[in-house]
C-alpha cells in the first residue's frame, strides 16, 4: 500500500508525463476509468499553466501566434514544472527555454523581449517598501563612504542587443500597425514601478 506522499509524488509525476503510469491503477473510476480521468486533470494543468504564461507574455503570444505559443508552451510546461503554489511565480525560465529553444532560432530578439516581459510582472507584483529618507538622513557625514543602495524590488535592469522597448510597444492593444527596424541598436532598460504604474527609462 503506497503511502499519501508516495501518492502523491506519483500524481504529479503522471500529470507531466503521460508514459508514467504508477498511480493510473490508484485512481477509483467514475465514469470514465482512472487513466481517462488522469488525462481529463493532465489537459485541465496545462491549459491553466499556458493561461499563466500568456497572461505573462502576451507580446510573445503575439509575436509567435497563439498556435505556436501553445507549442512552445506545451514544451516549457514539461521541463519547468510549477515549484509554488502561486502562478505568479510560474514562468521565470520562458526567456532561457526560448533561447535553447530551436524552433525559436531564427528569431533570438524573443528570448529578450520575454527577459522584458518578465521584469513587467515581477515589477508589477513586487513587494516594495518607500525608500526611508528620515533613515538616510539619520546617517553621519563620516559614515557616507559606507554606505550601499540596493535596487528596489519593483525595479529591474534589462539590456539588450535589439530595440526592446519599441518591439514591445509596437505589440500592445491599440498600436498603430508599425514595423520594428530590429538593426537599429540595443538598448538598457530600467523598468521601475511609481505608484501602481510600470514605467520604463533608458539608461
Amino acid at each position: 500500500m503506497p503511502t499519501l506522499p508516495d501518492l502523491q509524488r506519483d500524481f504529479v509525476a503522471a500529470v507531466f508525463d503521460e508514459g508514467n503510469t504508477r498511480v493510473t491503477g490508484e485512481i477509483r473510476d467514475g465514469r470514465f476509468d482512472g487513466a481517462r480521468l488522469l488525462q481529463i486533470y493532465r489537459n485541465n494543468v496545462f491549459l491553466s499553466l499556458t493561461g499563466a504564461l500568456a497572461a505573462v507574455y502576451p507580446v510573445v503570444q503575439r509575436l509567435v501566434g497563439e498556435g505556436f505559443f501553445n507549442y512552445l508552451a506545451d514544451g516549457f510546461i514539461r521541463a519547468h514544472r510549477p515549484g509554488s503554489g502561486n502562478l505568479h511565480d510560474f514562468g521565470g525560465a520562458l526567456a532561457e527555454f526560448l533561447a535553447g529553444f530551436p524552433a525559436c532560432a531564427d528569431h533570438p530578439y524573443l528570448a529578450d523581449v520575454a527577459r522584458l516581459e518578465w521584469a513587467y510582472h515581477v515589477v508589477f507584483h513586487a513587494t516594495a517598501p518607500p525608500f526611508d529618507l528620515s533613515a538616510l538622513s539619520a546617517v553621519p557625514a563620516e559614515d557616507y563612504g559606507a554606505l550601499r543602495f540596493s535596487l528596489s524590488p519593483a525595479a529591474r535592469l534589462i539590456a539588450s542587443d535589439y530595440p526592446l522597448l519599441a518591439i514591445w510597444r509596437a505589440n500592445q492593444p491599440g498600436a498603430d500597425d508599425t514595423t520594428v527596424d530590429l538593426g537599429a541598436g540595443g538598448e538598457r532598460l530600467l523598468v521601475f514601478r511609481r505608484a501602481l504604474e510600470v514605467e520604463f527609462k533608458h539608461l
